[in-house]
């Protein structure tokens, strides 16, 4: 059975409308709207993945046709994001955040439903206007939850993160708006894969050009460098949900978006391998970038923001190899992150709530008898994020250093070790205060849903980690959307 894909944008916009109304007279119904319409959003993904084996599942608004009419294309790459999106925002709302034990849960709930649309709408749209729009709204979510800040936080750090994503989010969307303006006028269409079946008359100077501003523009959002001078910023005056939010949904939106372009329309546009260098190298300095500042970080809100940082640069440093190999290290790496950085912002949340700033690693300390079911969680995720195995960020570092390796990429091997020592040696410091008992702790139990949801999350961990076959031939799909356009350009033109 397939649902149009549209429902997916539909529904959490239908969602985000209805909660500040129902609000007005009931707000114990309006906490249950976006959790129902996220559950909803998932029963479409799962009643539509079947069809996502055979290609993409596609629509179009109004009933006209590309580029008149406005084209969703559901592709295996946009159906796995978008799943781990909602599974993520599902994670937040359940956690509690912005609901029970957070302040202006209505406007919280109601932004993460925003945010998910934009996100969601990036990674299905077939049309390059309408990502822009897409962009826009995640954008304006992403300010107002970086503006919200934390129950205790007394210092007002939110409201420097909040300004400058403002700043720099307005940048990155002037930006992408010109580059898409470029690519209008040498294609005569905003339809992505007419576009994409288009380049071989576009000229080289436009193309690269464009490639520059979008390479600005969504690189801010995916927060690379030297473009992610804000990011830290929010991460350390956030919500523990804003910033799992920033960094598995607005974060991945941009990247998907920048791959997207990159791949399919101005990559070929663009002879030689000049687009997948700069992706390459650039994606390996956000990496070392990343990890070395989280290595000195002493906040754990800033290390943890600095770890995504580095995380997005792995990411773009795996799809940017360029081969079979890569793909299947990057969508594996991000399925990890998905997984892992949730739970690690919700468990050091936990930990450090009794902090009104800055939260440092002392927090933990002896988390093992003061919380036991939060310290094990915890470890769980670091030992994930770090790429022990049963996790998929073990599969994806393997499938990474083998891609590198086949593709005689030798300094980028060497980067990858240094920056995964670098990786394992903060991290290994939160293990290591979790297990420090040395100091008598007082009882710190984890609030029932968080502990729900860390345990689900735990779960999904080992189980990837474990069985990660199931998603062969989702992978091999994905790798296929990634580095052979002729596929899109069929998939999309309807």
């Amino acid at each position: 059975m397939t649902v149009d894909p549209v429902l997916l944008i539909v529904i959490p916009l239908a969602a985000a409308f209805l909660v500040p109304l129902t609000s007005l007279f009931s707000k114990a119904i309006a906490r249950w709207i976006p959790l129902l319409g996220l559950l909803g959003m998932a029963l479409v993904i799962g009643l539509d993945y079947g069809d996502l084996y055979d290609g993409a599942v596609t629509s179009t608004t109004g009933g006209f046709d590309p580029p008149w009419g406005i084209s969703i294309v559901m592709t295996p790459f946009g159906g796995l994001l978008a799943t781990g999106m909602i599974g993520v925002a599902l994670y937040v709302l359940l956690s509690g955040v912005g609901g029970r034990d957070g302040k202006n849960g209505v406007v919280y709930s109601t932004m993460v439903m925003m945010a998910t649309t934009g996100g969601v709408g990036m990674v299905i749209t077939g049309d390059l206007f309408n990502m822009f729009v897409f962009l826009e709204i995640t954008s304006i979510a992403g300010v107002v939850l970086a503006a919200m800040p934390r129950d205790n936080d007394r210092k007002g750090l939110n409201w420097r993160g909040a300004a400058v994503y403002a700043v720099v989010g307005g940048v990155a969307s002037f930006l992408v708006l010109a580059g898409i303006g470029l690519l209008y006028g040498a294609t005569s269409t905003l339809n992505i894969a007419q576009m994409a079946s288009r380049v071989g008359d576009m000229d080289a100077f436009v193309a690269g050009t464009a490639f520059l501003l979008m390479l600005i523009g969504f690189g801010i959002e995916a927060e690379l460098f030297p473009l992610n001078g804000w990011a830290v910023e929010v991460y350390r005056g956030s919500r523990w949900g804003t910033s799992s939010i920033f960094s598995t949904v607005i974060g991945k939106a941009g990247l998907f978006a920048l791959l997207r372009m990159s791949f399919i329309v101005i990559g070929p546009a663009i002879k030689g391998d000049f687009v997948m260098d700069i992706l390459l190298w650039g994606g390996a300095a956000t990496y070392l970038f990343g990890e070395a500042a989280a290595f000195t970080s002493r906040d754990m809100y800033r290390m943890l923001g600095y770890s995504s940082i580095g995380v997005f640069g792995l990411l773009t440093a795996s799809f940017s190899i360029g081969t079979g190999d890569g793909v299947r290290a990057g969508v594996l790496l991000i399925i990890g992150h998905m997984l892992a950085k949730p739970l690690l912002f919700s468990m050091m949340a936990h930990a450090g709530r009794r902090y009104s700033g800055d939260v440092p690693l002392k927090a933990l300390r002896g988390m093992i008898r003061s919380s036991p079911a939060g310290a094990l969680m915890m470890t769980v995720g670091i030992l994930a994020l770090i790429g022990m195995p049963p996790s998929p960020t073990f599969w994806g570092k393997y499938f990474l250093f083998s891609g590198a390796g086949s593709s005689e990429q030798w300094v980028l091997v060497g980067i990858l070790v240094v920056g995964t020592v670098i990786e394992a040696g903060y991290l290994g410091r939160l293990i290591f205060n979790i297990f420090d008992v040395r100091k008598d702790t007082r009882e710190n139990g984890l609030p029932l849903a968080r502990g729900i949801m860390g345990a689900v999350a735990v779960f999904m961990i080992f189980l990837i980690g474990v069985m990660p076959g199931p998603l062969h031939d989702i992978i091999e799909l994905v790798i296929r959307e990634l580095l052979q356009p002729l596929t899109y350009i069929r998939w999309g033109v309807i």
